[in-house]
């Protein structure tokens, strides 16, 4: 409880410094929202992107069959020349649609010249030249004149644009305004306070071309600082008078509908537009964020040579808003969207068109997005705190993902596929910098233990075991405590005889190569390297960290060790170097662990009767001539992953309990013929403990002279000393040690 306690007072700092982060964030967004938007702005290319990849996750949908768009192609190029044509070939595309009885077609166009083409321009100079007068009518001499009747025959919407006011600039007067059927004079403050995009002048078609046309209606468009298209005005004022966009002028006179505006009763900021019974939603600006159906050539393109000469099916025009534009790279009318960073203008129209006649653009919902956003920051932050401060970062940052991720799934299917537009760029960011910050936090308070931990155990414990110690340091006690471990002893066989042969050089190489091996072996396998002493390797299995299979990890790595010297005893014989041996002893049990030494020198370590055990049970391997031996506590540990053969029943010097000792063979399942020899041999020494002494000389005879081997020499010595010199009847088969 204590320590609990400790614990939390401890983290809370860090805890109590993320809550101050928090609002801090909540406060700067409240602050943002009703003194401007300096944040969004900043955050604009992450909420920009995010939409962008939403508009892309969700691929095509369907577009309102009634638009078609009327293409200036290559194949158009090819055929009637470069751009600009005659006006005569535009009049008569304009009347060949009125003879597909077309609803309405809009111009993304603007005839801002006298056609150079038109005979008006050459005939004067040239009269004095000519043999006779030449008497021709306005249609042959002017084809600007030409276009003009096309365009007062037909149902046509020309197209023209504003020249948009910067900041410092002011109205530029002009001769001629625009004149669509529909427009708004701005006579009070309702209308005045509307921040309207702002045109310092128009740009418009020729007097002889637009003065009898049906209406007319800017096609500019809004891209943001990054140059993508998002959103288009509906509505632009030029000085006292508000004029509507093509594609709202030729839905308005497509549907025969009038259009109003609908303000807010509280402060009287533009809301939507309604155009009939249709609720258009638009920003404050009368901008309408587009809701894109696709990429390039979503909607149905059909080549002006096509319908010049007549092959399009009626079906395909007749009823329909046509929109006479072109995606020909030379015309350079491009523009980027969220889907493409070539995509034709009049595309964009089309899309603007469909969104109106379907009454379902994209729609900022600003109010919605503003207490999700203090709600998400206020409840996803204290838990995302709670979790950096008391548990590991990898489970914050585990439960960080997901709420990024839960977030993105939210705001897609709850929002964006229901065409509403959230900006979640806010959010994200302060997750992700509290997140840092009191990770930060944890770092430098936590950050001299944490430290101080992979200093003293960074040599003598992997990584992975490293890593979990300073990623919860309540975890570990290093203070001396009684806990079940596993103790590991290895030593090489004849040390000394070898030793003496080697330089100092060349004896400090040769062990560094061997013990580097070992020590990497016991690390790999959540073993902790207690010390070496000479050549022999001490390590410990189950602590400092809890560890609920300490024995299996300790034979497994005595496994791993004989398989590793196997191949370095070939490296070194190839180098003219001994090939050495080595022995292995395991017990688990009770043990005390922790800091151990004086008061200014102290290492971790393990002490007690058992740990001797282990140490005897190296020593025992000898006698029996194995390299692996383990007590029956640590075999019982271990499990059955592991298949040991049953050695002997021993006293140990310094013990006066006897223990039954094994030697591990290998991991997993003998074969046939390894498991018919441990059957043979444990069979024997059935024998040898019922004191059917010939019964068991002679299986340890056949399996000796069958594979020899110094286990069998051995007991059939001392097989050979008990048939002279029989133990007493209530003789219990253990051996005894006399020494170490």
């Amino acid at each position: 409880m204590f320590n609990k306690l400790k614990k939390f007072f401890k983290g809370s700092r860090s805890f109590f410094f993320g809550i101050m982060i928090l609002f801090v964030f909540i406060f700067l967004y409240i602050v943002n929202v009703f003194y401007g938007d300096p944040i969004s702005e900043k955050v604009a290319f992450l909420n920009h992107g995010i939409i962008d990849n939403m508009f892309r996750q969700r691929g095509i949908t369907m577009v309102d069959s009634q638009i078609v768009i009327v293409d200036i192609d290559e194949k158009s190029l090819q055929k009637f020349g470069q751009w600009p044509w005659p006006r005569t070939v535009m009049a008569k595309l304009l009347r060949k649609l009125d003879e597909y009885e077309v609803k309405v077609t809009g111009l993304d166009i603007v005839f801002g010249e006298a056609d150079k083409t038109s005979l008006k321009n050459y005939i004067p100079p040239l009269k004095n030249y000519l043999p006779e007068k030449i008497d021709l009518s306005q249609r042959e001499l002017d084809n600007d004149w030409v276009l003009g009747e096309a365009v007062a025959d037909t149902n046509t919407v020309l197209g023209y644009v504003f020249i948009l006011i910067k900041e410092g600039e002011t109205y530029e007067d002009v001769d001629v305004l625009p004149f669509p059927e529909f427009s708004l004079e701005i006579k009070d403050d309702k209308l005045a306070n509307i921040p309207f995009t702002r045109a310092k002048r128009p740009l418009l078609n020729i007097l002889s071309i637009c003065n009898s046309a049906l209406s007319e209606g800017f096609f500019n468009s809004a891209p943001d600082r990054s140059g993508i298209v998002r959103k288009v005005p509906l509505l632009i004022r030029y000085k006292n008078r508000v004029y509507p966009s093509l594609p709202l002028e030729m839905a308005r006179i497509g549907s025969a509908s009038d259009i109003t505006l609908c303000t807010s009763s509280k402060d009287g900021s533009l809301m939507s537009i309604r155009l009939g019974k249709e609720v258009i939603p638009v920003n404050e600006k009368g901008e309408m964020f587009l809701n894109f159906r696709g990429p390039h050539e979503t909607f149905e393109y059909i080549s002006v040579a096509d319908i010049l000469e007549g092959t399009v099916p009626p079906k395909k025009l007749r009823n329909k808003y046509v929109l006479v534009g072109t995606s020909a790279l030379g015309l350079l009318d491009l523009r980027a969207t969220p889907y493409s960073g070539v995509f034709p203008g009049v595309e964009i129209l089309a899309t603007q068109l469909d969104n109106i006649l379907k009454a379902d653009p994209m729609e900022h919902i600003k109010k919605t997005e503003v207490s999700l956003s203090i709600t998400v920051l206020l409840v996803m932050g204290i838990l995302l705190i709670i979790l950096l401060t008391f548990t590991r970062p990898i489970i914050a940052g585990i439960f960080g993902f997901i709420l990024i991720l839960s977030i993105f799934f939210v705001n897609y299917y709850v929002f964006f596929l229901n065409n509403n537009i959230l900006w979640t760029g806010y959010v994200l960011i302060s997750i992700t910098l509290l997140f840092l910050l009191v990770l930060l936090m944890n770092y430098f308070l936590e950050g001299r233990e944490k430290r101080f931990i992979h200093s003293a155990f960074s040599h003598y414990v992997s990584e992975d075991v490293v890593a979990e110690m300073t990623q919860d340091p309540g975890k570990l006690t290093l203070d001396g405590e009684e806990k079940v471990i596993t103790a590991f002893f290895s030593d090489i066989q004849s040390f000394s005889t070898f030793s003496e042969k080697m330089t100092a050089k060349e004896l400090s190489t040769f062990l560094n190569e061997y013990l580097s091996a070992m020590s990497d072996i016991a690390m790999q396998n959540k073993g902790m390297i207690d010390k070496f002493i000479g050549d022999a390797v001490v390590a410990i299995y189950g602590a400092p960290l809890d560890n609920p299979n300490h024995a299996e990890d300790a034979v497994r790595s005595g496994l791993i060790m004989l398989n590793k010297l196997k191949k370095m005893r070939k490296i070194w014989k190839a180098r003219g170097l001994p090939e050495i041996f080595i022995r292995i002893g395991l017990n688990s049990g009770m043990m005390s662990v922790g800091n151990m030494g004086s008061k200014n020198h102290f290492a971790y370590t393990m002490m007690g009767d058992n740990v001797n055990l282990a140490a005897r049970l190296e020593s025992a391997g000898k006698k029996y001539g194995l390299s692996f031996l383990i007590s029956e506590a640590t075999r019982k540990a271990a499990g059955d992953k592991f298949y040991s053969r049953y050695i002997d029943k021993i006293i140990v010097k310094g013990r006066t309990q006897p223990v039954n000792i094994y030697e591990p063979l290998l991991e997993g399942i003998p074969n046939p013929k390894l498991k018919e020899e441990v059957d043979s041999f444990e069979k024997a020494l059935k024998s040898y403990f019922n004191m059917k002494f010939d019964e068991s000389i002679n299986i340890i005879t056949k399996l000796n002279n069958k594979k020899p081997h110094p286990l069998y020499d051995a007991y059939l010595e001392r097989l050979e000393h008990f048939k002279e010199n029989p133990p007493p009847e209530n003789w219990d088969g253990v051996y005894k040690f006399t020494t170490k």
